[in-house]
């Protein structure tokens, strides 16, 4: 097993990219090996969805591993990193899947307006009814 980071590489690659987005990219404190994040981008086919992968297995584990100390005056926790971590696995997924629906879905052009405003189908109102 094996740890790689090279962000500087041009282009980037996918794995290095992940490690970014989920915060993995200490060589001295790492969590993940470079085939896990390999595994994660196979499973899901993007670094956004494979940082969310990541971040949910992450969390997973660290809440088997979750604390809570209460002394007198002292309050020690460590049950918010798995929620934080799957928080931020929620947001890359919705931005993944944003990604995914093509940008010219649902919209028109400033061509198309160009030439209704020209035809002078932007002055009708079709939801009007017409007297026939």
């Amino acid at each position: 097993m094996t740890f790689t980071y090279d962000i500087t590489a041009s282009p980037f690659a996918n794995k290095d990219v992940v490690r970014l987005l989920i915060g993995d990219a200490d060589a001295d404190t790492y969590v993940f090996e470079d085939e896990e994040i390999t595994t994660f981008l196979t499973m899901e086919g993007t670094a956004l969805g494979a940082a969310a992968t990541a971040l949910r297995s992450y969390a997973a584990s660290r809440s088997r591993q979750a604390v809570m100390l209460q002394l007198p005056g002292v309050n020690i926790t460590k049950t918010e990193i798995g929620k934080q971590a799957r928080e931020l696995a929620d947001t890359y997924e919705q931005k993944d899947d944003e990604a995914a629906v093509p940008l010219t879905a649902n919209t028109f052009t400033q061509t198309q307006t160009w030439l209704d405003a020209v035809r002078g189908r932007h002055t009708l109102d079709f939801d009007a009814p017409t007297s026939e």
